[in-house]
């Protein structure tokens, strides 16, 4: 197979269909996962990569482990994949069984970085959608949310500017002395942005920061 064929997605339902399913091994106890793997390859980039030549061991064998994944996160993926949609997002705890508590914007902080990090575009810009119309909109970032992001996405990340707009948005820093700004427990480099969006003129804590979905759309490759 030649390298531009490797790039190639299939074509049409039929031939998904039609071909085998591999097993992806997801978390530290491994759950396992049956996906058609030329579904996975014509939406993830990576899987593309990954399973589209045989001569690499995952393509051959058609297993593919996860360990550092949720399974939870891996069950949305799989629901987009097939369906192309998601639960309502106030349904998610339900259908997708967390096994513990996640605050909204540490959910969908988590579930960007597992579209962005498996080349997965399109779910990638749904989660855009669900951050600002169903959590950021609302209320500002939680500090294991912001910290999860700055830890897995790189600086020019339009989902970081995201965190930061929604933080500058709702956050007060009335009544904090310049001292208490490097006592948050946030990274550093969120903080600077936060910092410098405060100095540009956009006040912290009020409503005229807007904040639009197309604004965090990454460019598409």
């Amino acid at each position: 197979m030649s390298a531009g064929q490797e790039d190639q997605p299939p074509r049409n339902i039929q031939e998904i269909f039609s071909q085998p399913t591999i097993v992806v091994k997801v978390g530290p106890n491994e759950e396992e996962f049956y996906i058609h793997k030329a579904l996975v390859m014509k939406h993830s980039r990576y899987f593309r990569k990954e399973l589209a030549n045989d001569n690499f061991t995952k393509g051959k064998e058609g297993v593919v482990t996860l360990p550092d994944i949720e399974p939870w996160v891996f069950k949305i993926f799989i629901q987009w994949l097939y369906y192309q949609k998601l639960s309502p997002f106030e349904d998610w705890e339900d259908v997708y069984g967390f096994d513990t508590f996640y605050s909204p914007s540490l959910i969908v902080s988590m579930m960007y970085v597992f579209a962005d990090r498996f080349l997965v575009p399109n779910l990638r810009d749904i989660m855009v959608n669900v951050a600002v119309e169903e959590v950021f909109s609302f209320s500002e970032p939680m500090e294991e949310a912001i910290t999860y992001a700055f830890q897995n996405l790189p600086l020019n990340s339009t989902y970081l500017q995201l965190l930061v707009d929604s933080w500058c948005k709702h956050w007060t820093a009335y009544g904090m002395e310049d001292d208490d700004w490097s006592k948050l427990p946030v990274p550093g480099n969120f903080l600077r942005m936060v910092l410098q969006k405060y100095c540009l003129g956009r006040t912290v804590g009020q409503e005229k920061v807007v904040l639009n979905t197309s604004d965090y759309m990454e460019p598409k490759e």
